[in-house]
């Protein structure tokens, strides 16, 4: 599978999806995660959405899924699908180190 280009100048943004899951434990995180990430939004490779993983805050009752992708719509649908309980979906900006 081609990657897909990096926020700066490419066609794709980096999304958080916020799930605000009281006493989450990480297998649930991870099978939540199972779920997400081979789901197929749409056929077109515009429109290719692409799960990063996640991050689990157990002590917060929060995981946060991160994915990359041409729109704010096609994460949430492709979260909808997964039947994730989230709470939102917002922009980001990954920055790895030394960017």
């Amino acid at each position: 599978m081609p990657s897909l280009p990096l926020l700066r100048g490419g066609a794709t943004s980096t999304f958080v999806v916020e799930c605000y899951w009281p006493e989450i434990t990480e297998e649930q995180a991870r099978e939540a995660l199972s779920r997400v990430a081979p789901l197929q939004v749409s056929s077109g490779p515009a429109d290719e959405v692409r799960s990063l993983g996640c991050i689990l805050v157990p002590s917060d009752g929060m995981v946060l899924f991160l994915f990359r992708g041409p729109s704010e719509d096609l994460v949430r649908e492709r979260s909808e699908r997964a039947e994730v309980p989230f709470d939102r979906v917002v922009e980001s900006i990954q920055i790895g180190v030394g960017e």
